[in-house]
């Protein structure tokens, strides 16, 4: 589901909009050299990706820390917030098989997420969410008290309004949710 902004908000220097490019082009060059370019692909072939399918510190070690801490399991719903290009909701979801709503403020990269959720076969459990997590359309697309944990790998340190992102997450989680 994407849920319009206005352009002008968010708008990109040439150098911002070639550094997101320049990752989906690297992730399309890298999967076409393996020769993985269309069909289904399994999530070893996205892990091989390493920093282009996680991109944050630590990669899968960090995800890994975030299942463990969060003791997820096949019945835990997770939001994740500024999901990037869907790798940490695809190998969460693939370790543990738990439900992942994610939100990315940029088009292009929940573009490419879901594709490649799709192409591992994790699209039943992954779902992806285009616009700024504040913004009253996504906040109402939120449904209160329904993630029993919340997921974020370098995104909060770019939203300025703090108080505000922490009330969102308090209002999404589930009684005793973390």
């Amino acid at each position: 589901m994407t849920i319009s902004q206005p352009a002008k908000q968010y708008p990109l220097s040439k150098d911002e909009a070639l550094i997101y490019d320049w990752r989906i082009h690297s992730i399309r060059q890298a999967l076409k050299q393996k020769g993985k370019a269309t069909g289904p692909l399994q999530i070893f072939d996205l892990q091989e990706l390493d920093h282009l399918d996680q991109y944050h510190y630590f990669g899968t070690k960090a995800c890994d820390r975030a299942i463990d801490r969060l003791a997820l399991s096949p019945n835990s719903r997770v939001l994740d917030i500024g999901s990037g290009i869907g790798g940490p909701a695809r190998y969460i979801s693939y370790k543990t098989e738990c439900h992942i709503q994610c939100v990315e403020l940029r088009k292009s990269f929940n573009e490419i997420a879901q594709e490649l959720t799709q192409r591992v076969g994790l699209d039943k459990r992954i779902q992806y969410l285009t616009g700024n997590i504040l913004s009253p359309q996504v906040i109402d697309a939120l449904l209160p008290g329904s993630f029993d944990s919340i997921i974020s790998f370098l995104s909060f340190l770019h939203i300025e309004n703090r108080d505000k992102i922490l009330e969102i997450c308090f209002s999404s989680l589930k009684e005793n949710g973390l």
